[in-house]
């Protein structure tokens, strides 16, 4: 479940949940909060965005929403990523990665436990 856009340039990140829900569609398995908070993204008046940055509390790993978060931007805006143990730069095309795997400096070290 996600936030939806209510204003137009605004972008909503966080307070997603996910759920999964048994054959029948009669109970809910597991629930998973995949942020903590929610964060309106929009850029400031005047200037041009080059990247966003948020950190995860609740997990060691960026998200599929991370992914849509970037997608939906118009313009599309890469995400850094920070976690307790690692930072990843999801690009404008959706592709993601371990940052330190993507040259940037002085990040976290390599690798994931889910293979993200």
């Amino acid at each position: 479940m996600l936030q939806a856009q209510t204003k137009a340039g605004i972008y909503p990140l966080g307070g997603d949940v996910r759920y999964l829900v048994s054959a029948d569609g009669l109970k809910i398995l597991n629930k998973r909060q995949m942020h903590k908070t929610v964060l309106d993204v929009a850029p400031a008046k005047g200037k041009k965005m080059v990247a966003g940055y948020h950190s995860h509390v609740l997990s060691d790993v960026a998200e599929d929403t991370d992914v849509m978060h970037v997608l939906q931007q118009d313009p599309p805006i890469p995400e850094m990523i920070t976690t307790q143990h690692f930072v990843y730069e999801v690009a404008i095309d959706g592709t993601h990665a371990n940052a330190a795997d993507a040259g940037v400096g002085h990040c976290a070290p390599r690798g994931r436990p889910d293979g993200f």
